[in-house]
């Protein structure tokens, strides 16, 4: 996938778009310990649980079931071997290895997976992928012992899922959407080959993808309240602001520059525990119709994610903290985070996906 392909984002915040594609669903899990003649479309549904979003899949011959996470940060895709969902290249007459021991793959967060090069059959829904090249993780893991769906740009034009697709016909070009069924779903879709236009609500805004990856010009930020008939917003960024944000659906959080991060907790009157484990703030924003409002390119396009994405309660994420001096009745986790704990990169990850409809 060349480096000069655009973005599509979409500026609604429910976005209704089927169609009879060949589908493969999404859903989603809460666990925060992680950190065209024939217009080929292919369609996988996803199950998107708030947190991640994760694909089922079946591998090899008889074939074997298996969980991957759905990443766009990434473009290598690799299958566990262990866990619920493992899966054993010595029951499958399909296996080919390629490179032994050259599969090696860290991740921001600091996880990572390594191990063999192989070639399987993949399938989902009712489409398939023939020897396939991927990844198996001998060593190493992510959350619930899952692999990885890799869709980021691929290196070389003869790797990655997108590009397999292309190659041996599924689809016509090297594209993909993305998007939730609607805000308070749990299950999406993935579009392999474009973008159903006919069937989706709503404006498209296109944008030119930076660096080889899937990163966008994220031009502002501010945050706005509808309150009793009454509109506030506060713009945090200067008119010069200009930072490239990696659109990252395998990365659980939002991380945006450090000054802009003490710009959103100041603003909302944060409070750290004793320890600084916790920034919580009060969960009454969550329901003062709180808006984080992202903006890209020069401007024209805001993206308004819902405060209940990026404010959150205990059971959602983390422990009550043990800090007596809390000063809000009810303390709720801020999620949106500072970059420096993820050396530096802005990251738009999947608290911030569910407002929108996304073409890679």
């Amino acid at each position: 996938m060349k480096s000069n392909f655009s973005i599509l984002l979409a500026i609604i915040a429910r976005v209704t778009c089927s169609a009879a594609l060949v589908s493969l669903e999404f859903s989603g899990e809460s666990n925060p310990t992680i950190l065209r003649q024939r217009d080929a479309n292919v369609q996988e549904t996803l199950g998107s649980k708030r947190v991640y979003y994760t694909v089922n899949v079946t591998l090899g011959t008889p074939p074997q079931n298996t969980t991957l996470l759905v990443d766009t940060g990434s473009s290598i895709t690799w299958a566990p071997s262990k866990g619920d969902v493992a899966y054993d290249p010595k029951r499958s007459s399909s296996y080919k290895l390629t490179k032994a021991d050259f599969f090696n793959v860290r991740y921001l967060d600091g996880s990572r997976a390594a191990g063999d090069f192989f070639k399987e059959d993949l399938a989902f829904g009712n489409d398939s992928i023939k020897a396939f090249e991927m990844g198996i993780a001998k060593e190493g893991q992510i959350v619930n012992d899952y692999g990885i769906l890799g869709l980021g740009y691929s290196k070389s034009p003869d790797s990655g899922f997108v590009e397999s697709m292309v190659r041996q016909g599924r689809i016509n070009i090297s594209a993909f959407s993305l998007f939730l069924d609607n805000l308070e779903s749990s299950t999406g879709r993935i579009i392999f080959g474009g973008l159903d236009t006919d069937k989706c609500t709503g404006s498209l805004c296109q944008m030119p993808a930076m660096g080889g990856k899937l990163s966008v010009t994220m031009s502002s930020f501010g945050i706005s309240e509808s309150l009793n008939n009454h509109s506030t917003s506060y713009l945090l960024t200067a008119t010069s602001f200009k930072e490239s944000a990696l659109l990252d659906s395998g990365t659980t959080l939002t991380y945006v520059p450090n000054a802009l991060y003490e710009s959103i907790f100041t603003t909302l009157n944060g409070y750290r525990t004793r320890d600084n484990k916790y920034h919580l703030v009060d969960c009454r924003f969550v329901h003062r119709g709180l808006t984080f409002d992202f903006g890209f390119g020069d401007g024209a396009l805001i993206i308004k994610v819902p405060a209940n994405e990026m404010i959150v309660s205990h059971g959602i994420y983390g422990s009550k903290p043990d800090d007596l001096n809390i000063p809000f009745k009810e303390a709720c986790h801020l999620i949106i985070k500072s970059s420096k704990e993820v050396k530096g990169n802005t990251i738009l990850g999947d608290t911030f996906y569910p407002v929108g409809l996304y073409r890679f």
